[in-house]
């Protein structure tokens, strides 16, 4: 899990790879890890920049402070950077 992250409103990239049958998952939460989003993104690759999408929306959710925290779940991957954009 993340410390809270000040991107309410705004977009998340990751660079990240998998290997293999490996996978990660990516539950978008609030301060008290109540979830944001109706489901976790799954990636599968290896990429640079990759835009965290929960739903259609590329922005991410406003919380009530404003920031929100990542659950993440890494099978045969890497998680190298996030950036707020």
């Amino acid at each position: 899990v993340t410390e809270p992250i000040p991107a309410a409103g705004k977009s998340l990239l990751m660079n990240a790879r998998t290997a293999g049958n490996g996978s990660m998952q990516i539950e978008l939460v609030d301060r008290d890890l109540k979830p944001l989003a109706d489901r976790p993104m799954v990636f599968r690759g290896d990429e640079v920049d990759v835009p965290l999408r929960f739903g259609a929306e590329a922005r991410l959710p406003a919380s009530a402070d404003g920031s929100v925290r990542l659950k993440v779940y890494l099978e045969n991957a890497a998680l190298f950077s996030l950036s707020v954009s």
